[in-house]
């Protein structure tokens, strides 16, 4: 607010940008607290399961489903590509093996 509005303001119009400022200020740092909370989760979530040798690291969509979900998609798409790349190269070794001790080499 500046100097000339504040006094163009009448008492109740001032008090009423104060409360608004303070509402404001309130759900400013409530939304910190939120998001502090949640990285914090993340955080622990993570160590745990790196900790105990897991390799399943929570991601964003996890915490926020509807903003990330085109993400997520495209995460497990790619996830499924590669398992199935690794799947078609396991395959490829077991019968390279397979075909070489049945020619007996």
């Amino acid at each position: 607010m500046t100097p000339e509005s504040f006094w163009n303001y009448s008492l109740n119009e001032i008090i009423d940008a104060m409360e608004s400022y303070a509402r404001q200020a309130k759900r400013i740092r409530k939304q910190k607290i939120a998001d502090d909370f949640v990285l914090t989760k993340a955080l622990s979530l993570n160590l745990a399961a790196i900790i105990s040798g897991k390799d399943d690291l929570c991601n964003p969509w996890d915490f926020y489903p509807e903003t990330f979900r085109k993400d997520k998609e495209e995460y497990e798409q790619q996830k499924l590509e590669a398992d199935l790349a690794e799947y078609r190269e396991k395959r490829r070794q077991w019968a390279e093996e397979f075909n070489r001790r049945r020619r007996g080499v």
